[in-house]
């Protein structure tokens, strides 16, 4: 088991913030046109990316979910399919999780 110095605890702890802050900067900026959908990316690239994951974070994803679903939802049927699969999924992980 190798154990990281202060120095390289540090150098990592900034490139995933970096990381963080550009992939949250960059989906605002590609998503400007629909806030919510943009507000829904970008909180689920700062939770994917963050050191620590909690139930709060949920709580973010279904207050935000209905604005996006209409646009999702008006999409091909090979969509609609594939949101309803990564939607079972979903509730499928996190309830084994909880």
């Amino acid at each position: 088991l190798a154990v990281l110095t202060p120095a390289a605890t540090s150098w990592i702890h900034r490139v995933v913030s970096g990381a963080q802050l550009l992939s949250v900067a960059a989906l605002g900026w590609k998503h400007a046109d629909h806030l919510p959908t943009a507000f829904l990316l970008q909180t689920l690239a700062f939770v994917a990316l963050n050191k620590v994951v909690t139930a709060q974070y949920f709580v973010w994803y279904f207050s935000l979910a209905p604005l996006v679903l209409p646009k999702l939802w008006h999409s091909s049927a090979q969509a609609q399919r594939r949101l309803m699969w990564a939607a079972t999924a979903w509730v499928l992980a996190t309830g084994h999780w909880l």
